[in-house]
């Protein structure tokens, strides 16, 4: 049971996500006059509540980007522009395009999620927790219209509610459920899995052993110059380039980076290949390894950001008190 609920469930997500991403359920509440408005178009009439189908979130970024294009015109008079009207279309374009984004990031975490359960890849488990928990919130947050619709429309309303709420709760279930699936019988891919292991015990023991300081300041002086070097000749002009030529900069930037899951790609398959497996297994378990390293670097960059961002707001803490107490010192003669 767990095991085709597992399989069952990326389909799911996925085709929520292209419901989302395609058109939109609303539905429209006499009580609510923004809704009402763009529903009658100021024809006066009195309309009873009702679903309705609006567009999806791809169309709502084409006309965003539409109508900010015209308000960026050259043509308009520079006090005939409404500065704070500018920045909220801008505010509510950018969230589009991060939705945009998750949305494309769960399609393809479905896709991947499947892959590695469905060929029993060691990480598994990894994979489908982190779909399990980014869906979440999209799965909450489409909620609000059916529940708000439920006085008005009790049957579509509850129905919806009940769906989506199932939903959240069986990602809530399978979060925990999920490594009781195969237990110990995923082990593809298991050569990565024995260089982890490998690399945080050498890494364990590492930290565990005396720390000689001369390599050290070796290793970190040489970063320091790396740095300079790097700076001075790739970097400088990479930001130049995306100041002055910014679209062209992205397109090089999506080159790169295919580039770059291609050879990613070509070393997992290398390196991790099944011999049970057929090619194409194979390859598509190399495209779900590289999400799943993806996803854990991400945490790693994530967490480690947070830690250096707590550190200097504590040591800026600690030196304003600091300041703070020699001032109030200073004052009272000490």
């Amino acid at each position: 049971m767990k095991t085709k609920l597992a399989q069952i469930i990326p389909f799911i997500i996925l085709s929520f996500c292209i419901v989302n991403m395609s058109f939109e359920p609303i539905f429209y509440d006499p009580k609510d006059m923004d809704s009402m408005e763009a529903l009658l178009e100021g024809s006066g009439r009195e309309l009873a509540p009702q679903w309705g189908i609006e567009r999806g979130l791809i169309s709502k970024i084409r006309l965003t980007s539409a109508v900010m294009k015209e308000l960026n015109e050259k043509g308009i008079p520079a006090d005939a522009q409404l500065e704070a009207t500018v920045d909220r279309i801008s505010r509510i374009l950018l969230g589009q395009k991060i939705m945009l984004f998750i949305y494309g990031f769960l399609i393809f975490l479905s896709v991947t999620s499947f892959l590695a359960l469905y060929y029993k890849a060691w990480f598994y488990t990894y994979l489908n927790r982190s779909l399990y928990l980014i869906s979440i919130l999209p799965v909450l947050t489409s909620l609000q219209h059916p529940l708000r619709s439920i006085p008005q429309t009790p049957v579509i309303g509850a129905i919806s509610s009940a769906l989506l709420f199932v939903l959240a709760i069986l990602l809530i279930y399978m979060f925990f459920m999920i490594s009781k699936v195969y237990k110990n019988k995923a082990d593809r891919f298991g050569v990565f899995q024995t260089a982890q292991n490998g690399e945080e015990k050498e890494f364990q023991s590492a930290s565990s052993s005396k720390i000689s300081w001369v390599p050290m300041l070796f290793h970190f002086g040489g970063i320091m110059s790396a740095g300079i070097i790097l700076g001075n000749l790739i970097y400088i002009p990479i930001f130049l380039l995306q100041k002055h030529y910014s679209f062209e900069f992205g397109i090089l930037l999506i080159i790169l980076l295919f580039f770059m899951m291609f050879f990613y790609i070509r070393n997992y398959f290398r390196m991790g290949k099944n011999e049970e497996l057929t090619s194409t297994g194979n390859i598509t378990l190399s495209v779900s390894y590289l999400q799943f390293r993806v996803i854990r670097n991400t945490i790693f960059i994530v967490f480690a950001v947070f830690g250096v961002t707590l550190f200097v707001v504590l040591l800026f803490m600690i030196l304003s008190i600091n300041t703070w107490v020699l001032d109030f010192a200073s004052s009272k003669g000490f």
